[in-house]
């Protein structure tokens, strides 16, 4: 990811909800290094559009998974996700909101690549910055 930011050929975002992620854990040095990456560069999170976003990904865990208990970082994750699918290119994520989002099919409206934390996903995104690199 440095390598694609330092050569131009990707951008990263921050958002309010990495700085308020990270304050309980500064010893991982998380927000420091998203500092780093997006170079200032923030999501406008008063976009209606993440608005629409975050009400279709609600709806999705309580009538498609309702069986699934509620996570604290849930709420954190809906509101970053949200602002970030209609701004982004590239979105990464955990396996759950992944789901999430690929049932509400917002990767496709937003026209936005999707990675999970899986190792296949990964490895692609990893492939994938790569190859940008490479054109």
């Amino acid at each position: 990811m440095r390598a694609a930011v330092a050569a131009g050929l990707a951008t990263v975002a921050e958002s309010a909800v990495h700085a308020r992620e990270s304050h309980p854990r500064p010893d991982l040095g998380l927000l420091a290094l998203l500092r780093e990456l997006s170079r200032g560069r923030r999501l406008n999170e008063a976009d209606p559009a993440a608005r629409e976003a975050r009400r279709r990904m609600s709806w999705i865990i309580d009538h498609e998974l309702p069986q699934r208990r509620a996570r604290p970082s849930d709420t954190a994750d809906l509101e970053a996700l949200a602002a970030a699918l209609p701004q982004c290119d590239v979105v990464a994520c955990d396996a759950f909101m992944a789901d999430v989002i690929r049932r509400a099919r917002l990767d496709r409206r937003y026209g936005c690549e999707l990675y999970s934390g899986q190792r296949r996903d990964v490895l692609a995104l990893r492939d994938r910055l790569a190859a940008l690199s490479q054109d």
